[in-house]
């Protein structure tokens, strides 16, 4: 029998915040304060998000030259309005992405150069409290994974980098909600008692096609 899940208390309900927003047909920024709304009810009060296909609309490959403006510019319309509507209240956004710090050389933009990048080029209103860009395949050997403090080979999941996201913003890893179109990355999060939202529809961030994960499942929805 597979161990059982300790979940967050408040996944329930989130989940129906959700679908109701989108019974509803809420768009823009009446669904981002919609959103946020449950967010808050919920006692979530940092938002930590993947780039690749859920901060930008596609997938970079890791890093981007600067004149690559498909990539750069391709912030999400719905992810501007959720950027908008956290820093109307305060809570602190950060990005967690596989885009590694390393990679950000030989005149392309990697980490957190390469989200700043697209906060400038997307023209966001809003910034960001932190960055965390690193690809755990590079971290799986001790003279690599010491350099970035750990006794282990990184995991292949986003434990390190919201880890390092509480410390920069001071919020509880429990007070925090994951935004991300990889499954893998939600289920792991929800299996530690996380609040994961999977980002569905294949073209980033979208109020339509939010999902709050709420079971251990690897069935994709739209």
């Amino acid at each position: 029998m597979a161990p059982s899940v300790k979940k967050h208390p408040c996944l329930k309900d989130l989940a129906q915040s959700v679908k109701d927003m989108q019974r509803r047909g809420l768009k823009g920024r009446d669904a981002a304060r919609a959103f946020v709304d449950a967010l808050v009810k919920c006692a979530i009060a940092a938002v930590a998000s993947d780039f690749d296909k859920t901060m930008i609309h596609l997938h970079s490959g890791g890093s981007a030259r600067p004149t690559d403006l498909a990539v750069l510019g391709g912030m999400t319309q719905d992810f501007h309005a959720l950027g908008d509507e956290l820093a109307s209240r305060n809570i602190p956004l950060t990005v967690v992405t596989f885009s590694d710090e390393g990679e950000n050389r030989n005149g392309r933009l990697a980490g957190k150069a390469l989200v700043e990048a697209t906060l400038k080029e997307s023209g966001a209103k809003f910034g960001v409290a932190g960055v965390c860009g690193r690809y755990p395949v590079f971290y799986s050997e001790p003279d690599e994974y010491s350099k970035v403090g750990l006794t282990a080979p990184m995991s292949t999941d986003k434990s390190y980098h919201l880890e390092k996201m509480s410390e920069v913003t001071g919020v509880p890893i429990d007070k925090m909600v994951l935004l991300d179109d990889d499954m893998n990355n939600c289920l792991s999060f929800f299996k530690k008692g996380g609040v994961a939202v999977f980002v569905g529809g294949h073209d980033g961030f979208n109020f339509a096609h939010l999902h709050v994960i709420t079971k251990m499942s690897l069935v994709l929805p739209d």
